[in-house]
């Protein structure tokens, strides 16, 4: 699968449940290290709520990445329903985090896993999704009197120059789709030759 469905920004989503609030962040992330990052943020940002639950997925050409956490709360009651609504929205490289505050009252296990999901579902059904895919990127040099040939070779919608430090010497990056891996080397190197030193 070379194509996939993502969000394009950080999405909220609420819910209520017998006094508890349960507050849904969705946050588009490309590699697990970010959970990390995001996590902190969100902690740093709702710093009063008792529990961070989150469920994370994670492109991958071969096999999604998927992790979770149930952060304190009952094992399967927070972390994997969150997962789950991923899962079922058809979303990938999405991090959903919820923050809830306790309100006083129990929810049991059902309750939680309830409440979770349904934060999760609100952000989802608040974020912007769109289609995206897997992309690779190469570093070239190039002589400054051939960058305009690497313009027009782009133009073309192989690849895009993603960008580029200007001297006598041309450093760009170009990015492509992984399935077109093959015909994108062999495009590059045709025209570049000798000239042109991978870096």
């Amino acid at each position: 699968m070379d194509e996939y469905r993502t969000i394009t920004k950080i999405a909220n989503g609420e819910v209520e449940r017998k006094g508890s609030r349960f507050l849904a962040i969705a946050i588009p992330i490309k590699t697990q290290n970010e959970i990390k990052k995001y996590l902190s943020e969100v902690k740093a940002k709702y710093p009063r709520a008792n529990h961070y639950p989150w469920g994370c997925r994670i492109f991958h050409p071969a096999e999604p990445i998927e992790s979770y956490s149930d952060s304190g709360e009952p094992s399967g009651s927070a972390g994997l329903p969150i997962l789950n609504e991923i899962k079922r929205a058809g979303l990938y490289s999405v991090l959903i985090v919820v923050a809830r505050w306790f309100g006083g009252k129990k929810l049991g296990i059902a309750g939680l896993r309830e409440a979770y999901s349904s934060a999760a579902q609100e952000a989802i059904k608040n974020s912007e999704i769109i289609s995206s895919y897997n992309e690779e990127y190469l570093n070239l040099e190039l002589p400054y009197a051939r960058l305009g040939q690497l313009q027009h070779l782009a133009s073309s919608g192989i690849f895009k120059i993603e960008n580029a430090e200007y001297s006598e010497i041309v450093r760009a990056t170009i990015s492509f789709k992984s399935t077109l891996r093959p015909s994108v080397l062999k495009s590059v190197s045709d025209f570049l030759k000798k000239e042109t030193r991978n870096i």
